[in-house]
């Protein structure tokens, strides 16, 4: 249980310290237009363009808290999926 108190934690502080305004913005825009797992996509692909770093996401513990609720957090999960298959593209020179 510590765990998900941490991760809670980190996610409040980072939201209320205004890290996810930006991208609350393009989602807003977008979030009836592109499914989580291109949402993730395209995320990692700015990340990289801007920064030429890649966040690091909890995969494991997002399928984790996934199966357990089941399936109600399957955005997250996408998200994540569609983040780390871009990662490896650009990576792996696919795509970018």
């Amino acid at each position: 249980m510590g765990f998900f108190k941490i991760l809670h934690d980190y996610v409040k502080d980072n939201y209320e310290n205004g890290i996810y305004r930006e991208n609350e913005k393009w989602f807003e825009k977008d979030k009836n237009s592109v499914d989580d797992y291109q949402l993730g996509y395209e995320q990692a692909k700015r990340d990289y363009h801007k920064h030429h770093t890649f966040k690091r996401f909890p995969s494991t513990a997002a399928n984790f808290i996934n199966i357990v609720a089941n399936n109600k957090a399957v955005e997250v999960s996408k998200f994540i999926s569609g983040y780390e298959n871009a990662k490896h593209d650009i990576l792996t020179k696919k795509t970018f």
